[in-house]
């Protein structure tokens, strides 16, 4: 059995694809292409991004180093109604940050690297790079505590804090004056529905 996860609010998610289109917070008209794809299997939640960067900026090469500085693909959800969240980012290194909790400014989060089945793999080609990472469903129950996932909330993201061009991409518009994904309260809806 196969399901994909789907948008069932404003933001448009065809299929699978959710399409990053929203940038703020600079003004320097960077705004490169990202596509990311979320399904989910029996076992896993499977994620794909790309992003069309040929050259992606990318410095560190450590688990939990500070990625989102580099050219970064991140996913932030949360199951079901909970108020904690996790937040994976990578950047095109394949180094990774992945965390579990509520706000980030609330010192309560921790690093949930075992919903993680693998290293996240990630692929720098001409024209793009891309991001593959696999999420255990089982753990994922495990550290939310919920017997049943019924669905998501979640935002995916793009940004480059310092890169030669600072970005700040999102696929469900985040509404700050200072750039800050960590806002649930943003997060979008994301529906499994049986795939036929």
């Amino acid at each position: 059995m196969y399901h994909y996860i789907i948008r069932k609010t404003d933001n448009v998610l065809s299929g699978n694809k959710a399409e990053i289109k929203t940038f703020a917070w600079e003004e320097n008209g960077y705004k490169p292409q990202t596509d990311a794809y979320l399904t989910c299997g029996e076992k896993y939640l499977h994620l794909y991004m790309k992003c069309s960067e040929s050259n992606p900026f990318r410095r560190f090469t450590e688990p939990y180093d500070h990625v989102w500085l580099d050219s970064c693909m991140e996913f932030f959800f949360s199951v079901n109604d909970s108020s904690e969240y996790f937040n994976f980012e990578c950047n095109a290194n394949g180094a990774f940050y992945l965390c579990y909790g509520t706000n980030i400014g609330d010192n309560t989060r921790r690093t949930a690297q075992p919903i993680l089945v693998s290293p996240p793999i990630t692929e720098i080609n001409d024209n793009c790079w891309t991001l593959k990472a696999d999420f255990s469903l089982s753990e994922i129950k495990k550290t939310t505590q919920s017997n049943k996932i019924g669905y998501l909330r979640g935002n995916f993201f793009k940004c480059g804090d310092e890169c030669p061009l600072p970005h700040y991409g999102m696929w469900s518009p985040v509404a700050s004056e200072t750039p800050q994904f960590h806002l649930p309260e943003y997060f979008g809806r994301l529906d499994f529905e049986k795939n036929e």
